[in-house]
């Protein structure tokens, strides 16, 4: 899985759209999950690193989809320290607000 996320590193679609910023970037994060796990329902958040050392705070909502590497549905609380995570939503800063969740 290690050499899966040093091939894949990160992936970025840029998408152009209307409003105040013009740009909205959609981006795919590969990375390992670096801090316990917030969940409260169906909402949590939790820190995840990439292969380039750079931390993301990822922010799941009650639309995020999380799957295992399998393909099976998972929740929130499935989610533990130092797996590998992919993750794709609309990037600002450093927070990602998760559209999708992969991990395992």
């Amino acid at each position: 899985m290690k050499a899966t996320l040093v091939a894949l590193g990160v992936l970025t679609t840029v998408a152009f759209g209307c409003g105040d910023d013009g740009v909205i970037i959609i981006a795919v994060n590969v990375g390992v999950i670096r801090s316990d796990v917030f969940c409260r329902g169906d909402t949590g958040q939790f820190n995840m690193e990439t292969q380039g050392g750079v931390v993301f705070v990822v922010v799941i909502s009650s639309d995020t989809v999380i799957l295992n590497t399998s393909g099976s549905p998972a929740a929130c609380t499935d989610l533990r320290v130092g797996a590998p995570v992919r993750v794709r939503g609309p990037t600002q800063s450093t927070q990602i607000a998760a559209q999708s969740v992969t991990f395992g």
